[in-house]
């Protein structure tokens, strides 16, 4: 699997928001690694763990931005936060249960394209609005 690389295309133009969507880039990169490398389940569930705590205040964050600068597809962009976040938990709990096979490249390439096409597509959404609101 290629690694994915943050570039400045991907940039939102809020530094909280981009330094989060870097973090979430370098946590998969870092479980593709893990996976090629043949690490162990612990050592995976780890990456899993971090991922997770990092989507979490991601979202809130978002979240937060928009609700306090009025930004109308907030709804709609909670919508596909509290959708992302249900598969994600469903799938960490897949793989933390022992007798589920060992995570496979097509299941971190998915999550790496839907983070993708999240930040190329609903996330550049907000980033104008948000800085005309004066979040940069």
């Amino acid at each position: 699997m290629a690694e994915m690389i943050w570039n400045q295309e991907m940039s939102v133009g809020v530094k909280d928001l981009d330094d989060d969507h870097k973090e979430l880039v370098a946590l998969l990169n870092e479980m593709d690694e893990a996976i090629a490398t043949g690490q162990g389940r612990d050592a995976i569930n780890a990456i899993i763990g971090r991922l997770m705590e990092s989507i979490k205040v991601h979202f809130a964050r978002e979240e937060d931005f928009m609700a306090k600068s009025e930004f109308a597809g907030a709804v709609a962009h909670k919508r596909e936060h509290d959708e992302t976040l249900k598969a994600a938990v469903q799938w960490q709990e897949h793989f933390k249960d022992a007798s589920s096979p060992v995570m496979l490249p097509e299941s971190l390439n998915r999550f790496q394209s839907w983070l993708d096409n999240h930040i190329q597509g609903a996330d550049m959404q907000y980033g104008p609005h948000l800085n005309a609101k004066g979040i940069h």
